[in-house]
């Protein structure tokens, strides 16, 4: 289609009508602009001028203005990709030359490759020879290793037969259990096993201790000092969970074995007894180190 040739020029002038006095042109109101004109309405020969005028403004200045831009652009765009095409053929042309170069080269590593790998195949082939006698020669010493150490764990058995087991039995009426008016005396029963090897020399106490209650006046338990005797003393200070009663209930408690002084009872929460109501020892067995060397 070719561009039209009419002029686009409307009403350039403003002109006052000399019989009426009013403008040849006049803006549309606020509520026409945005509504445009309501239904039988009758539109003033003001505003159509206006509106022609605005139209042929516009399209004058796109005549003159925008279109010779537009052309600016599209000829020198249309330049710009003639020359990018030229240059993008011509290195697509090195591109492919190079891919030929490069293929000739590795096509020549290649067979390069190919020669190491058949001579490593032939060097690995004996080194799997020597490789062999070698794990051969191991597993020879470790059959001869395990003979041995067979041999020496047959002599430990033996050596471990001849010193476990010795058994010592004790008992007495000296322990005294404080935390009372008086000092609570308790009829002990123990056993001391000795288990020696040429390594070790343990020996473990079994002490047997019959249910002791009286009536609290203290927050304190345990056996006193003076009357533990040194053959229930551990060479090192230990602890041992062992059952009491506190104010009639019977609790769980820690009993703390020493080498020296009093031999402390403490209920598992670390809380003190009750200074009142029944208190001291459930009948059980306390099992705890002496010595070992």
């Amino acid at each position: 289609m070719a561009k039209p040739t009419e002029i686009y020029d409307w009403a350039l002038l403003d002109q006052t009508d000399p019989t009426s006095g009013q403008p040849n042109v006049a803006a549309p109101s606020t509520a026409e602009q945005d509504y445009g004109y309501p239904r039988q309405a009758r539109p003033s020969r003001q505003k159509i001028n206006y509106l022609f005028r605005a139209i042929g403004k516009f399209l004058t200045w796109f005549d003159t203005e925008e279109v010779p831009r537009l052309d600016g652009r599209i000829t020198t765009e249309a330049t710009t990709r003639d020359d990018a095409d030229d240059a993008l053929q011509g290195g697509l042309f090195a591109e492919i030359d190079n891919r030929e170069a490069a293929d000739l080269v590795l096509q020549g590593n290649i067979d390069t490759v190919s020669g190491g790998l058949a001579t490593e195949v032939t060097t690995r082939g004996g080194a799997d020879t020597i490789l062999q006698g070698n794990i051969d020669d191991v597993q020879d010493n470790l059959d001869a290793e395990a003979l041995t150490r067979s041999t020496a764990d047959g002599a430990l058995d033996t050596r471990l037969d001849l010193y476990d087991g010795d058994t010592t039995e004790a008992s007495g009426t000296t322990l005294e259990l404080f935390g009372f008016t008086s000092n609570l005396p308790i009829n002990w029963y123990a056993q001391f096993q000795r288990h020696r090897c040429a390594v070790v020399d343990l020996t473990e106490v079994a002490l047997w201790l019959p249910s002791t209650t009286g009536t609290s006046t203290d927050t304190t338990l345990g056996f006193a000092s003076a009357s533990i005797p040194a053959s229930l003393r551990p060479d090192v200070d230990q602890v041992a969970p062992i059952e009491v009663y506190d104010n009639n209930s019977l609790v769980m408690g820690i009993l703390t074995i020493t080498t020296t002084g009093d031999w402390e009872i403490r209920r598992w929460d670390d809380t003190g007894f009750t200074a009142s109501g029944t208190k001291g020892l459930a009948p059980q067995l306390i099992r705890y180190r002496k010595s070992m060397a």
